[in-house]
């Protein structure tokens, strides 16, 4: 009997595993026993059949079950896709550099924002007009050899970084900066006529330069600005030219999902400079797409990313948490082959927590959210290392949280 039994599993074992093998040897195995002792009866037999058979109904139940349980995840997650995307905008800045009636309107940029308690959160350099300007001409620029002041003992980054972090220096020294740029574009590369100076807007600023430079005053500035590359220029030079700048005006609009055009009417930004955090006010209620967010998260965890990445809207991108970090601690591993100046003038000036992931951040991504499998924020989407796949950068939510409200 025992041989018997052993050759009947062995030829159950060849069967494979399906859903129902280990009822089939159940019964094999049973009838087999009773064939060969005659202790069952016919009766003994039928009821086993159908209490075989009530297993089986009930097997297939729970199979049919578990398929409408995934039917239902998959509309839960279809759900919260819509709601990340409905929840996330377009934003297009178009920014102009006037002067008197002329106006420069080329520089703009587009990026993605989220929409939370009513505001749209996003990064600073897409929609703070000077960011955006400085993102299109520079503003460390100078080569590290060239950058020290007329008496050589300063730092010439050192004091760059210093007026980095006073908007009342920041914002002209941009303007600045971008009128030095457009006139070595223009003049000195040989892309505009110099009859054509009054139609640009710089053009105040263009004429004293080249009033200067007919006359020759302010020699080290003009040498300065055309023979030394376009990428220094000195404060002794900035503060003589500075008050010939033109005014910037700046138009930030976003659109969401359904077609709405949102104007921007209000912008707030954290204390910390360092930090790339702004929160939008708007010309109507957008409450009705407003997103939740995550209480915490972990190394491994499933993400998503929406935004606009080179422009193609709401484009839905997948990944993981890949690891988390201080942003202190990441330019220091990021600058450790560069002399430590680099660090020194680099160094944000306030800590915060980032996210590192995977999921594909690429230009217009900036300023879109990081979710969690369920839809909620985790992570306001922000840089990328150039030149690298897969390494893209979230500022924690939890810093907007207590940085913007």
């Amino acid at each position: 009997m025992k041989k018997t039994n052993k050759n009947n599993k062995s030829r159950l074992k060849k069967i494979g595993k399906g859903k129902f093998s280990l009822l089939l040897l159940i019964l094999h195995t049973t009838l087999s026993f009773c064939g060969q002792n005659n202790y069952a009866t016919k009766s003994d037999i039928e009821a086993l059949k159908k209490e075989l058979k009530s297993d089986i109904e009930n097997t297939k139940n729970k199979i049919i079950e578990a398929e409408k349980d995934i039917e239902e995840l998959k509309k839960e997650i279809k759900a919260d896709i819509e709601k990340m995307i409905k929840g996330t905008v377009y934003i297009f800045s178009s920014v102009e550099i006037y002067d008197t009636k002329w106006a420069d309107s080329f520089r703009g940029g587009i990026g993605s924002g989220v929409i939370y308690k009513g505001y749209i959160i996003t990064n600073r350099h897409v929609s703070d007009p000077y960011s955006i300007i400085e993102n299109t001409t520079g503003f460390y620029s100078c080569p590290l050899t060239k950058c020290q002041d007329r008496s050589g003992e300063i730092n010439w980054l050192k004091l760059l970084k210093n007026c980095y972090l006073d908007e009342y220096c920041y914002k002209p020294r941009v303007v600045f900066r971008s009128c030095v740029y457009m006139l070595y574009l223009y003049y000195f590369a040989g892309r505009l006529d110099p009859s054509d100076i009054g139609t640009y807007p710089c053009r105040v600023f263009w004429e004293k330069i080249v009033q200067d430079y007919v006359s020759n005053r302010n020699t080290n500035c003009i040498n300065d600005f055309f023979w030394k590359n376009e990428e220094f220029e000195d404060m002794f030079c900035y503060k003589i030219y500075s008050s010939y700048l033109p005014e910037v005006k700046a138009k930030i609009k976003a659109y969401t999902y359904d077609g709405n055009e949102l104007d921007v009417i209000n912008s707030k930004f954290p204390s910390c400079r360092d930090m790339d955090l702004a929160r939008l006010e708007v010309n109507k209620d957008i409450s009705q797409f407003n997103l939740s967010n995550a209480d915490k998260y972990d190394i491994g965890d499933n993400v998503f990313a929406v935004g606009q990445p080179l422009g193609l809207g709401w484009t839905v991108s997948s990944g993981v948490v890949s690891a988390k970090r201080k942003i202190r601690d990441f330019y220091k591993i990021y600058l450790i082959y560069l002399p430590p100046i680099y660090y020194e003038i680099f160094e944000p000036t306030c800590d915060y927590n980032i996210i590192q992931t995977d999921t594909q951040i690429n230009p217009g991504n900036s300023g879109g959210g990081l979710f969690d499998t369920e839809g909620k924020l985790i992570g306001i989407n922000t840089f990328r290392l150039s030149g690298s796949e897969g390494i893209g950068f979230a500022i924690d939510f939890s810093e907007a949280l207590s940085n913007l409200f």
